[in-house]
């Protein structure tokens, strides 16, 4: 079964209510996974400095592109372990701020990764 560290609604890792570091497995850390994925930018990982999130690319470099977003959005949580497919994504820009929300199917069930940036 898939684990992960869970995060809270700021994405910190927090204690449970027995004192230990907070676990989430099966869907729940799919979901983590995906929030975390989607978060990354392209280049900030020195290892790995092609993975990540085009933004700077696809929203921040003249006019959004929500269908260029959408598309490396759809990718990066397809390359999630355990993430089956992704029926809907919807993305807009609100006050300067890029809203999503994802439809994924994990082989855990369904769930609804959703994210500003």
């Amino acid at each position: 079964m898939t684990k992960s560290f869970a995060v809270d609604d700021n994405n910190d890792i927090f204690i449970d209510e027995t004192g230990n570091l907070a676990i989430g497995v099966g869907l729940d850390a799919v979901v983590y996974a995906c929030k975390n994925a989607a978060q990354t930018v392209l280049g900030e990982m020195i290892y790995q400095t092609n993975q990540g999130m085009p933004n700077f690319q696809t929203i921040w470099k003249g006019s959004p592109n929500i269908s260029q977003f959408q598309a490396s959005l759809t990718a990066t949580l397809l390359a999630v372990a355990d993430v089956i497919e992704v029926p809907r994504i919807n993305a807009k820009v609100v006050n300067n701020v890029l809203q999503y929300s994802a439809v994924i199917v994990t082989t855990y069930g369904s769930d609804i990764v959703t994210g500003e940036i």
